[in-house]
């Protein structure tokens, strides 16, 4: 969550939007894999991590408009 988060955010200063979203979308993508290679993929929707990312995500789409 953390490298999504600092890769999007340095994307998002240089005022790359949609690749910002792409590396919010990845780590997302990869966090979803990692419950689910331990049976946990009702975690998925329950973790904070992935909750301060889709929040985060919604901000970056917000500056796409």
């Amino acid at each position: 969550m953390m490298h999504s988060r600092a890769q999007a955010s340095i994307l998002f200063k240089e005022k790359r939007y949609r690749d910002a979203l792409r590396a919010v979308e990845d780590g997302l993508a990869s966090i979803k894999d990692f419950f689910a290679r331990f049976g946990q993929e009702e975690a998925f929707s329950q973790s904070n991590e992935v909750r301060g990312l889709k929040r985060f995500a919604r901000d970056i789409a917000e500056s796409c408009r």
